[in-house]
């Protein structure tokens, strides 16, 4: 039965990929062919063998991750939440501003040069 297994069409070289053997372009089954010889197969249900166990795997490592995230997430927050409503932060004095403002102004320059050299070399 197509669920309790996942197999390859039978159209690759079972033999090429265990010997550890790349299969030529012009030997390898397009996409289609092998979607096509799955439905004939299998049916729809086939496009689906190893889902639940692919669910199964990945739920609890899922689980851990945004549990996790979100622990953190409430327990930084009001750590984060001076920091992060400090009008300091948004509104630059004006001499760093302008330090600011002139390296991004040098790195649009020196984009631009670069990008000019290089059509230069290239043509």
């Amino acid at each position: 039965p197509a669920a309790e297994t996942a197999s390859l069409p039978s159209s690759i070289s079972a033999d090429a990929s265990a010997a550890g053997e790349s299969v030529a372009p012009s030997e390898r089954p397009s996409f289609m062919k092998i979607g096509k010889e799955v439905m004939e197969r299998d049916g729809l249900p086939g496009f689906f063998v190893g889902g639940v166990q692919r669910a199964l795997y990945y739920a609890p490592m899922t689980g851990v991750f945004f549990g996790l995230y979100e622990s953190l997430d409430r327990a930084l927050y009001p750590m984060l939440l001076p920091a992060l409503t400090n009008p300091v932060m948004y509104n630059l004095q004006p001499e760093v501003a302008n330090i600011v403002e002139g390296v991004e102004r040098n790195i649009v320059d020196l984009s631009i040069q670069a990008i000019a050299a290089a059509e230069a070399l290239a043509s």
